[in-house]
């Protein structure tokens, strides 16, 4: 989906489920037995029309279906690449992607590799990636890494669309939300086209995964596979395993499959976290400017992604520089706004989604900002919300999720003239910002130094120089360290 069907998408939405007080096509399949919330199985009849609705319907496998989903993937994965700030990872690699993953993928045996922690926890879904990479000639290895991270995360656009069917019927809502995932600027800074960020979007795929109960066992096993590999790639997981917890009151055993999954996976992955040595590091943390950079990175860069928000914030404080927070906190009032509206009109299913969205928004910006705390996370830095920018990919997409349902809610009568008034501003806003950041040169997004091709050129002359190891130089900084005997035979 086009930045511009984006927008129309949801300015134009308008939303197939009926008045909180009809009950929904859902909801009708189970319905709890007088003994209410006393009676053993009520809540479990709760959370199964509520928290994990079925999906009613078995997926299309026509051929105009499946020639949707295709085309929707590769216009994903072409995004990511030809954005302006994704056309570098092509030629240049990655910090970590190269020292750590690739390094691991030359170095180690497969698949012991697989647990080998970095930073204190899993990174399967990376290692997986640069040990399929390390099989194809050397000199394709940085484009090959831009590629498998473009798949993955246009791989969680589709699985949101899909896993979403259950509490948002509706297509073209469905349609907005997965596309956030792929056009949000949040998320096409720092953590774009990179394995090491990969899991930003994985947990918000994860999410999705684990309230999903899909009609056919092939797409109940893909969820159960998605999860674990999600759950041994983040260790940010851990956040949800209450929600996969939930999920195993669910009467069917078939339904109980994908949350085992994710609780086997984040088990595993606690075992380097108990095991790390690293204790949060940086400066103390500071509450009140926490609860600012909080808003700029969350509900800021929400609406107007952070190259914008670098460039007007500056100026938007002329207007009122007692209270540098306040364009971070009026962005914070007008999503909690558009969110509210969604809860105090939906339905129980709706307000269990906005409800844990911004529960989720929270805790992940809370989490990150918490454990790394620096004067460069602080609003009054310079360039406000630039530095470690791929924090606010994951939070974002929460955010996105209450502020859209919001937005569909079919209003009331009185209220329909602003709440279109709402989608098409927030479209807009989202749009522009969109734009702006193809064309921005704010903030260190696009690589720079040699290139994958030139590095592995340089190594070359120092093995035909008599060197028997050689550094292979990346971006920004880091290296990949190779025998002169591996980089002849990878060629």
């Amino acid at each position: 989906m086009t930045s511009v069907e984006q927008g129309q998408h949801i300015a134009t939405i308008h939303d197939d489920t009926p008045p909180p007080e009809s009950p929904s096509a859902v909801d009708s399949t189970h319905r709890p037995t007088p003994g209410g919330w006393l009676s053993g199985l009520a809540w479990q009849r709760w959370l199964a029309d509520n928290v994990f609705p079925r999906t009613l319907t078995p997926p299309a496998t026509d051929r105009r279906t499946v020639l949707g989903y295709v085309a929707a993937f590769l216009l994903a994965v072409t995004y990511q690449l030809v954005i302006p700030q994704g056309r570098t990872h092509l030629t240049h690699m990655w910090a970590e992607d190269g020292r750590i993953f690739f390094d691991g993928a030359v170095a180690k045996s497969f698949p012991l590799v697989l647990v080998e922690p970095y930073g204190g926890y899993l990174h399967v879904l990376p290692r997986l990636s640069t040990e399929l990479a390390t099989h194809l000639p050397i000199g394709w290895w940085a484009a090959v890494v831009a590629i498998a991270a473009a798949v993955v995360r246009a791989a969680v656009a589709l699985l949101v669309f899909t896993a979403a069917s259950g509490h948002l019927p509706s297509r073209r809502l469905r349609a907005v939300l997965a596309a956030a995932v792929v056009l949000l600027p949040a998320g096409n800074s720092e953590a774009l086209n990179n394995l090491a960020n990969l899991h930003w979007f994985v947990i918000f795929g994860a999410f999705w995964a684990l309230l999903w109960r899909p009609t056919t066992r092939w797409q109940n096993g893909l969820s159960a596979v998605a999860l674990l590999l999600a759950a041994l790639t983040s260790p940010l997981g851990m956040l949800l395993v209450p929600l996969a917890a939930a999920r195993l009151a669910l009467p069917r055993r078939r339904d109980r499959v994908p949350a085992f999954a994710f609780i086997i996976g984040s088990a595993m992955q606690i075992v380097p976290l108990l095991g790390s040595t690293s204790e949060r590091g940086g400066e103390p943390f500071d509450v009140l400017q926490g609860l600012s950079a909080a808003a700029a990175r969350v509900p800021l860069v929400l609406f107007f992604g952070p190259e914008w928000t670098a460039e007007i914030y500056p100026h938007a404080l002329r207007f009122y520089s007692d209270f540098y927070a306040w364009p971070a906190a009026l962005a914070a009032v007008v999503a909690l706004a558009i969110a509210g509206y969604g809860l105090r009109n939906g339905t129980s299913g709706r307000r269990f989604l906005v409800i844990t969205s911004l529960l989720l928004s929270a805790a992940f910006i809370s989490a990150e900002l918490y454990m790394n705390w620096s004067f460069l996370l602080r609003l009054d830095a310079p360039n406000v919300v630039i530095p470690v920018q791929r924090y606010s990919a994951a939070p974002c997409l929460f955010l996105f999720t209450a502020v859209l349902v919001g937005l569909a809610r079919a209003p009331r009568p009185q209220l329909r003239h602003l709440l279109t008034v709402a989608r098409v501003g927030v479209a807009a806003i989202i749009l522009i910002g969109i734009g702006y950041q193809w064309q921005s040169t704010t903030g260190l997004v696009r690589l720079d130094g040699p290139t994958w091709q030139q590095s592995l050129a340089v190594a070359e002359q120092q093995c035909a120089a008599g060197a028997t190891e050689v550094r292979v130089d990346i971006n920004p900084a880091w290296f990949v360290p190779l025998t002169c005997e591996y980089l002849t035979k990878a060629r």
